[in-house]
């Protein structure tokens, strides 16, 4: 039987992606805009594609480049404590917190198909917990990957690393295993965004999080002088900064979020995530 829902839902898709310019006249052969006759037409046509892309990919490769910045701004300031620990930070910066933000990359991209599918199909309330489970999952996957944040030391030492090196790059790389456990927010709540194409605001909370990541360098390597340390903690600050900040959004601008977000702890089935217990509310 086809619900009222199935029905929106197909009529949704059979909508035109770009409007028609025939006169209102439906398109042949099911297509979503009517043929190109002329270069004129096809101009346009490219033209319309090209906005309608831009404006939804470039806040979010905007906000992948400020992802990126923190890191590079980070390195640049700690480029001028020394030659050690610049090569401390490349190798926790480039080896372990790469592997980590990757892993969680990828686990975190599957929250945007399924928030996809949830909100083309009009399952607004699901939004809510694919988003918590997904946090949850990558928590716990991140907390399962802290032993080579804390052992870095000694995985460098066994590949043959300089003592030296891998002594700095152990440090550093435990100094910045907070920040590892904000992406674990910051990948599901972007996902969760860019779902509904609320893009925008990940560009603009990028940013600041860029800002913030100078800014805090300046004054805690170059002013108060804390080396390493301080660029760390510039590191951990900035990557909480914009976990914090897309999930206030979140919850500042969902008007669902009081049905499918975190005040519904009950509907959170941990069941689905592999366990046999759930919360009892």
């Amino acid at each position: 039987m086809i619900t009222a829902m199935d029905g929106a839902v197909d009529m949704e898709a059979r909508r035109a992606l770009l409007p028609i310019a025939n006169g209102g006249e439906s398109p042949e052969h099911g297509d979503d805009a009517p043929a190109v006759q002329t270069a004129l037409e096809a101009a346009r046509m490219v033209w319309e594609e090209s906005k309608r892309l831009w404006a939804i990919g470039a806040p979010i490769a905007l906000s992948t480049l400020s992802m990126y910045a923190v890191s590079s701004i980070t390195q640049m300031f700690i480029g001028h404590l020394g030659n050690l620990p610049l090569a401390a930070a490349s190798i926790g910066l480039a080896v372990f917190a790469t592997f980590a933000i990757g892993f969680l990359l990828g686990m975190g991209s599957a929250l945007e198909t399924l928030c996809g599918q949830a909100f083309g199909a009009g399952h607004v309330a699901m939004l809510g917990v694919y988003l918590q489970r997904s946090c949850f999952i990558l928590v716990v996957s991140t907390a399962l990957m802290t032993p080579f944040f804390v052992f870095a030391e000694t995985l460098l030492l066994l590949i043959g690393q300089d003592p030296s090196v891998a002594r700095e790059a152990g440090r550093f790389s435990l100094y910045i295993l907070p920040s590892i456990f904000a992406m674990a927010f910051i990948f599901p709540t972007a996902k969760f965004l860019q779902a509904q194409s609320k893009v925008t605001v990940l560009a603009w909370i990028g940013i600041a999080g860029v800002l913030s990541n100078a800014v805090l360098n300046y004054l805690l390597v170059v002013i108060l002088g804390w080396g390493l340390a301080g660029a760390a903690a510039a590191y951990d600050i900035s990557y909480w900064f914009i976990a914090l900040g897309q999930a206030a959004y979140i919850v500042g601008w969902w008007d669902l979020v009081r049905h499918a977000l975190w005040y519904r702890a009950s509907d959170f089935d941990f069941a689905s995530c592999g366990l046999e217990n759930r919360l009892e509310s």
